[in-house]
C-alpha cells in the first residue's frame, strides 16, 4: 500500500543543519516525498520554523489529515515540540470550524489511533 506522505524539516541553517540534503532531495525528486517543506530560522532576517509552514499551507495540512495522515513530530521538546502542536491545533480549529476544545478532543482522537505521535527529547 502507498500512501501520501509530506515532510517538514527544519532547522537554524541549511548549509549546516540540512540533515540527510542528499537522501530528503532525491525522495522529492524522484516521488518517494509528495512534498518536501523546508525551514530555516537563521538563514533570513524573517525566522521561519515548521509550525509557520504548517499554517501556511494550513489548508493542504488539514486536507492531509482529514484523508487519515498521520502525524509525527520529532525534535526538542521544550520549544519545537510545543510550537508545532500549538500549529497544529489552530489548523484543525480553523479548518474542521472547533473551539480550542474540540480541537484538542480532535487531536486527541489522532492520538488514541495512533496518528498523533511524538518522538521529543
Amino acid at each position: 500500500m502507498t500512501a501520501e506522505n509530506w515532510l517538514f524539516f527544519g532547522d537554524q541553517h541549511a548549509a549546516n543543519d540540512y540533515f540527510y540534503k542528499d537522501a530528503l532531495e532525491a525522495w522529492d525528486a524522484n516521488g518517494h516525498l509528495n512534498t518536501l517543506s523546508l525551514a530555516w530560522s537563521r538563514d533570513t532576517d524573517h525566522k521561519c520554523y515548521v509550525q509557520h509552514l504548517i499554517e501556511l499551507d494550513g489548508a493542504a495540512f488539514f486536507a492531509w489529515l482529514d484523508r487519515g495522515a498521520a502525524i509525527y513530530v520529532c525534535g526538542d521538546a521544550l520549544r519545537m515540540a510545543a510550537d508545532v502542536d500549538a500549529a497544529i491545533h489552530r489548523v484543525v480549529a480553523e479548518y474542521e470550524k472547533l473551539d480550542a476544545d474540540a480541537a484538542k478532543a480532535y487531536l486527541d482522537a489522532l492520538r488514541k489511533a495512533h496518528r498523533y505521535q511524538r518522538d521529543v527529547y
